[in-house]
């Protein structure tokens, strides 16, 4: 299996880790490389049910191609997306202008242009939402992918309460 790492733009990111990950036997097995000065890595004979995931430091991951088996043998390349790590900083403000109080947080997520991008390029979105961050006197500061569309979200999300392990009914907010 051969793919390379990217930014969405096509430059390279050389030096990240790349993992190659199953499950087998209820036991998570991870296989691990390192991308060359061009974004390139190689597996050999991955499991067909793998998945992967790359890091680097300064980086978060935005997208990969899910493994697909080549019509005429072997593994279609791979592609795995990350971007730059940005800091957003977020002032959220009454209808009279002063710093706001009551809000539970801010949540930022990839917008839906992004994740269309992300589909011609055939990745998938590591995760729609990528930072939340509660709001002290009137700001949240968010580390976020730089460089993309993103939408921004107020108030605690489904996704936050069930990750603590919460009971949402589904019909609720």
């Amino acid at each position: 299996l051969e793919g390379t790492v990217t930014q969405a733009s096509g430059t390279a990111v050389a030096g990240a880790r790349v993992t190659l990950t199953h499950r087998q036997d209820k036991r998570t097995v991870e296989v691990e490389t390192s991308a060359d000065q061009n974004g390139y890595f190689v597996f050999a004979q991955p499991h067909p049910e793998s998945w992967l995931a790359a890091e680097r430091e300064g980086f978060v991951q935005i997208g990969r191609t899910h493994l697909e088996t080549h019509p005429r043998g072997g593994w279609q390349p791979a592609r795995i997306l990350l971007a730059p790590i940005g800091t957003l900083t977020v002032e959220v403000v009454n209808s009279t202008g002063q710093p706001a109080r009551h809000v539970d947080g801010i949540g930022a997520a990839v917008s839906v242009g992004e994740m269309g991008l992300f589909a011609a390029m055939n990745c998938t979105p590591g995760t729609p939402l990528f930072a939340m961050a509660p709001v002290t006197d009137g700001r949240a500061t968010l580390s976020v992918p730089a460089g993309l569309g993103l939408t921004l979200m107020e108030g605690e999300s489904v996704f936050t309460r069930e990750r603590n392990d919460e009971d949402v009914k589904r019909d609720s907010e």
